[in-house]
C-alpha cells in the first residue's frame, strides 16, 4: 500500500515528492538507564558489566569486574557463566574436580611421584628445612 511501510504496512510514512522519510526511532526502555547504547529498533546494547532489557541488572561480581574475571555475564539476566575450574554466583569459588590427583597436578604442577623425585617423601630429610639439624641459612 502506498504511504505505508513495515512488515504489515502498519507504519505510515510522510512523503514529499519522491523523498520517503524513515519511521521515527523507537525509544529505548528507560533510556537504557545510562548503562548502554540505544539501537534504532528500541533495544539496549548494555555496557560491560550490565544486563537486562534496560541494562538495569548489574552482573555478578560487579560492573567493574563482571564474574570476577572468571566467566561471562549473561546479557539477559546478569547471571555468570563460569569458566572451567570456577563456580558460584560470581565465579569466585574454585571448582575442585572429583579426581583429587588430577586437581593436585593441575594446581601444584606436579603429582606425588614427581614430588618424591624432588626429595619430598613426606618425612623430614637430614639437613632439610624440617630437620632439627638444619642451619638457619640452609647450609649444614
Amino acid at each position: 500500500i502506498h504511504g505505508f511501510v513495515g512488515g504489515f504496512c502498519e507504519q505510515r510514512i510522510a512523503e514529499m515528492s519522491n523523498l520517503r522519510l524513515r519511521p521515527a526511532r523507537k525509544p529505548c526502555p528507560d533510556k537504557c538507564l545510562a548503562q548502554g547504547s540505544c539501537w534504532r529498533n528500541g533495544t539496549c546494547d548494555c555496557n560491560k558489566g550490565w544486563a537486562g532489557y534496560n541494562c538495569g541488572i548489574e552482573c555478578g561480581g560487579g560492573a567493574s569486574n563482571p564474574c570476577s574475571g572468571h566467566g561471562a555475564c549473561n546479557k539477559t539476566d546478569g547471571k555468570c557463566i563460569c569458566a572451567e575450574g570456577f563456580a558460584g554466583r560470581n565465579c569466585t569459588r574454585r571448582n575442585v574436580p572429583q579426581d583429587v590427583k588430577a586437581y593436585r597436578k593441575t594446581i601444584m604442577g606436579m603429582n606425588k611421584a614427581e614430588q618424591k623425585g624432588k626429595g619430598d617423601t613426606g618425612s623430614p630429610v637430614e639437613g632439610g628445612p624440617a630437620s632439627p639439624t638444619a642451619s638457619p641459612s640452609g647450609d649444614s
